[in-house]
């Protein structure tokens, strides 16, 4: 059964999917229908996009950023995740996700940027870029795993997902949740040191 236009409009209406009017896809949000009942999706890149509801699914994407931390906006990093409670949007929503800041647990809005920040992840290169991201923004996402932030006590806090599972204090990875304990050593090593 195909979805009417209402039901369209139900399902995605505020989301944000990807259109694919080429070769390239690009991230847009969807705003609604304009007067020629065509679907209108918007994008800093794109501006204005306007495509038939006929054609509506053969030239969208919808998916979902995964799980994890994501250096979002410019201050620390975030913990992206789908809301399940509110599954009837069909992608990113401001109804059926959240972007928690690590360290404070303020939520970033789910905005283009902020959403853009989790589909199109950046994460430091190195060790020496990581502690330059952490004197920036107080505290920086190594991967979609694991984050680091200033620390009162230690050199850094270390997090898992949104989770502070330890420290770092001079180069040494200090675990104090147990449970972690092997996908800690499988990230930074069996000698538990962080190296550059």
């Amino acid at each position: 059964m195909e979805d009417t236009l209402d039901d369209f409009l139900q399902k995605y209406k505020g989301t944000f999917v990807f259109i694919k009017p080429g070769a390239t896809e690009y991230l847009v949000q969807f705003k609604g229908v304009d007067d020629n009942r065509d679907l209108c999706f918007v994008s800093p890149k794109l501006g204005t996009v306007h495509i038939k509801f006929e054609n509506a699914y053969e030239q969208i994407c919808t998916r979902f950023p995964e799980t994890g931390l994501y250096n979002v906006g410019d201050k620390s990093f975030s913990f992206f995740h789908r809301l399940p409670e509110r599954q009837y949007k069909r992608c990113p929503h401001e109804q059926n996700s959240n972007i928690e800041r690590i360290g404070d647990g303020a939520y970033h809005p789910v905005t283009y940027n902020t959403i853009e920040d989790c589909f199109f992840p950046t994460y430091p290169k190195n060790k020496a870029q990581a502690i330059i991201f952490v004197d920036i923004r107080g505290g920086t996402a190594l991967n979609r795993s694991f984050g680091i932030s200033i620390s009162d006590t230690h050199d850094y806090d270390l997090w898992y997902l949104n989770n502070h599972i330890g420290y770092i204090k001079n180069d040494k990875v200090l675990v104090e949740y147990e449970p972690i304990r092997q996908e800690v050593i499988d990230y930074f090593g069996k000698e538990l040191v962080w190296k550059s």
